[in-house]
């Protein structure tokens, strides 16, 4: 029996032993195979930077080309693929982008990195025109990454696109309020709201927008839209008589009530017409534009208290304290840049530590 024991004992030690051979080699080729692993996941991200480099220099062939070599290191690498999909969405292959898209969010499912994917993947949708699905796809982006701002702007960007103005409209208050320094988001709320009639807000929001994108194409579109309602709320007709137009605030539901600026709007519109009393017909365009905006801060300084709604909470405050802070002038040169006027940029350029703290202060700023 001891005979029997010993030798049991001596077939489990070598046996086990054997088992540890075994253990160990399939350690040693495991981690071998993750080093491996790592190395080309390197490589392959290495490479997807090179292809971002060659698609911001218009190279759109070669940066696929790098973007497919990557893939053929690390199959679905998911930095790869949302850049093939981007490439993809700019040479116009929508359809591609979506398989793209979707094989991203299957392989990644879960991934804190698939927020972009959404994007891409709801503007293919929105491309080839089922506004729809691009709408379910954004949803579903947006319950997963929520305080994701692009998610809520381009679901804005497709339900304008298919005439509900309305719920854009919520859309992009929801990005602007994720991301105030957006400029898209303030660009969109004021050519929206302009279009809708609400003067005020469309210039509470254009005003933002110039804070964030003072120079380019969409800023002198936008500062035609500004000078027109600064002058639409007061003319002179026939007789030389100044009239005045006020446009009653309406909230989504179509009553009265919610973001009423009518008040500051009348404080405009008397303010417009001195625009035709000889005491200011010497003024520059940009001394017009900061009398009238500083009498539209003065409204809303004391209008505050008995109104609501996203406008008055979310701009009034900002412009408030941007008079508060007299800082309303260094903001009117700034809204006048983009037209490249000599003058304007000869008080930019002599005023640099004026626009340095105006900045200063806008990037201060606690937004509630």
């Amino acid at each position: 029996m001891k005979l029997l024991a010993s030798k049991h004992y001596l077939w489990k030690a070598y046996g086990d032993k054997k088992m540890r051979k075994r253990k160990l080699l399939l350690l040693l080729l495991f981690t071998m195979c993750s080093v491996l692993y790592g190395q080309q996941k390197e490589l392959a991200e290495k490479l997807v930077g090179e292809g971002v480099a060659l698609h911001d220099k218009g190279d759109y062939v070669g940066a696929m080309a790098k973007y497919d070599e990557a893939l053929g290191l690390d199959k679905n690498n998911l930095y790869a693929l949302a850049e093939k999909a981007m490439t993809l969405m700019v040479v116009q292959k929508p359809e591609e982008a979506i398989e793209i898209c979707e094989v991203a969010i299957k392989e990644h499912k879960g991934s804190d990195l698939l927020y972009m994917v959404y994007v891409i993947y709801g503007n293919a949708n929105d491309e080839l025109g089922d506004g729809n699905r691009s709408i379910e796809v954004y949803d579903q982006g947006i319950k997963e990454f929520p305080d994701f701002y692009q998610l809520h702007f381009n679901k804005g960007i497709t339900l304008l696109g298919m005439g509900r103005q309305e719920e854009a409209i919520l859309s992009f208050q929801q990005s602007a309020s994720l991301n105030p320094n957006h400029p898209g988001s303030h660009n969109a709320i004021g050519r929206t709201l302009y279009e809708g009639n609400r003067l005020i807000p469309s210039l509470l929001a254009f005003a933002m927008f110039f804070v964030l994108e003072p120079e380019g194409d969409r800023a002198r579109e936008n500062l035609v839209y500004v000078k027109d309602i600064l002058e639409r709320s007061a003319n002179r007709a026939d007789d030389n008589t100044i009239n005045i137009s006020v446009t009653a605030g309406v909230d989504k539901k179509g009553s009265t009530g919610a973001d009423d600026f009518s008040s500051v709007e009348l404080l405009l519109g008397l303010n417009t017409a001195l625009d035709y009393d000889d005491k200011y017909k010497a003024e520059t365009e940009v001394e017009r534009f900061v009398r009238k905006f500083e009498m539209v801060c003065l409204g809303l300084s004391t209008q505050t208290d008995d109104n609501s709604g996203f406008y008055w909470e979310y701009y009034a405050p900002f412009f408030i304290e941007m008079k508060s802070k007299n800082q309303n002038e260094t903001f009117g040169y700034i809204v006048f840049v983009s037209l490249g006027d000599k003058d304007i940029l000869n008080w930019i350029e002599s005023n640099e530590g004026r626009i340095i703290d105006f900045y200063k202060w806008v990037e201060s700023y606690k937004w509630e």
